[in-house]
């Protein structure tokens, strides 16, 4: 008990990287159990997997005849053209639904790290706990 007295500064100062080290091995088992199915929760990621390879193989998507039941056969966009594109490398590296689970995963850490480090930046107190709230 007497070595928490003396180095309690010492404890502190490296519960800021043990924390970020903590909280991506909670995020990353909890992603990866999430993705652990051979199936997609979601049939809209066979749509973002077959998006991404369309991008990569054709450049950007003007038209997308396979939505004419929708408002968006006359004017289509993508709407989301940053995680398509984002989805790219991993789709290109591994089969297409591997790539987009291990895609998932990374994308879900980077951002539950990203939203722990605005809340130590803004130091909203108990960040740690609101960011393991997140995951739920």
């Amino acid at each position: 008990m007497n070595w928490l007295n003396k180095t309690g500064h010492f404890l502190v100062a490296h519960w800021k990287y043990f924390s970020y080290f903590l909280l991506f091995v909670v995020a990353l088992g909890y992603f990866s159990y999430m993705q652990a199915t051979p199936t997609f929760a979601d049939p809209d990621s066979f749509y973002h997997i077959k998006a991404a390879q369309l991008l990569s193989e054709e450049g950007i998507i003007k038209q997308f005849p396979w939505l004419q039941a929708t408002i968006l056969k006359d004017s289509y966009t993508d709407q989301h053209f940053l995680y398509h594109v984002l989805l790219l490398p991993f789709i290109k590296v591994l089969s297409p639904v591997t790539g987009a689970k291990v895609a998932n995963v990374f994308l879900s850490v980077a951002l539950t790290l990203a939203f722990y480090w605005l809340m130590r930046k803004q130091q909203v107190k108990f960040a740690f706990f609101y960011s393991l709230l997140l995951l739920s």
